[in-house]
């Protein structure tokens, strides 16, 4: 069985409404597709030379509304477009001294972690000194047993 609106085969016999179009099956279509032919009482739309009504549906494929559009809904992004664009806008001066202020701080804290370690080099010398005699001197207390 095929949707007298818009042509679409039912999956079911028992469905009241279309899922593409959503008009009722056992309703007439459209004033403009009920009308009649003049010698073919009952008859429906005629479209390429083929005739079909209601009855005889299910057994012959109704012709198709070339470019039918149902429930189209298309998107307008120009909204979201403008909105990305105007927070990028507002957001790029804050994110300037945040990258470049980042960046200083990494060179400061670089700057800062080589001082240190110049500072404490001594001191890390001094220590790995004491590791060593430490170190040789269980060795030899052992070897000495």
């Amino acid at each position: 069985m095929f949707c007298p609106h818009c042509g679409t085969k039912m999956t079911t016999g028992q469905q009241r409404f279309c899922r593409e179009c959503g008009g009722e099956i056992g309703a007439p279509a459209q004033a403009s597709q009920e009308a009649p032919e003049a010698g073919a009482p009952g008859m429906g739309q005629q479209q390429g030379g083929h005739s079909w009504n209601a009855s005889s549906a299910s057994s012959a494929m109704p012709p198709r509304q070339p470019f039918m559009l149902a429930h189209v809904t298309v998107k307008d992004n120009t909204m979201k477009t403008l909105l990305i664009v105007g927070a990028l806008l507002l957001l790029l001066p804050l994110a300037i001294p945040l990258f470049f202020g980042a960046l200083l701080a990494s060179v400061f804290a670089g700057f800062a972690l080589i001082g240190l370690a110049f500072k404490l080099a001594p001191l890390i010398a001094v220590a790995i000194i004491l590791y060593w005699v430490m170190s040789h001197r269980r060795q030899a207390m052992r070897a000495g047993r």
